[in-house]
């Protein structure tokens, strides 16, 4: 809310526009609303549009806040548009655990300070495809981003770098 002060320049600033003026902000937001109010959502292309969406996180299988919510909503809202989506997300000891089904899909050899890792094939319980990066990088105690004791992990950078080159690797490739 407005202090007094705020709120008495706030309405002098109003009143010194013209009836015009107002007539004007007016009409503008008229149209605003028309526009949105006649809005329709384009049909996909002919050809699927494919999407890779990489996160850190996705409900219900690892969660710490709204990133996980959003990584679990879109891909199914997409692919129930039509678009051919995958989700990327690296294999934390519990989200390993809580897939249902586990697919080997391919191996990725070591990276400087990163050992080798699987890509495990899987799905959501929306039915998105889930790809899970398993590496022993990510099997340890704590959270996605932490320690036990709310440390940041000393390797995040080698940790989400893996899921960033995997992400660019699945990109090029069809």
């Amino acid at each position: 809310s407005l202090e007094n002060g705020e709120q008495k320049r706030f309405f002098e600033e109003i009143r010194v526009l013209s009836e015009a003026q107002l007539l004007n902000l007016l009409e503008l937001d008229n149209q605003l609303r028309t526009k949105l109010l006649n809005f329709t959502v384009p049909p996909m292309p002919e050809e699927k549009l494919k999407i890779l969406f990489a996160t850190s996180e996705v409900a219900p299988l690892i969660k710490t806040g709204g990133l996980a919510d959003v990584s679990a909503a879109l891909p199914a809202a997409l692919m129930a548009l039509g678009a051919d989506i995958r989700v990327l997300v690296p294999g934390y000891p519990q989200l390993m655990e809580a897939l249902n089904t586990k697919g080997r899909a391919a191996t990725l050899p070591a990276l400087p300070g990163v050992p080798p890792a699987q890509l495990i094939a899987s799905k959501l319980p929306s039915g998105v495809p889930l790809l899970v990066i398993e590496s022993a990088i990510y099997q340890r105690s704590g959270g996605p981003y932490q320690d036990a004791a709310g440390n940041d992990w000393l390797d995040n950078d080698l940790r989400f770098g893996l899921l960033s080159y995997v992400g660019a690797l699945l990109s090029t490739h069809d």
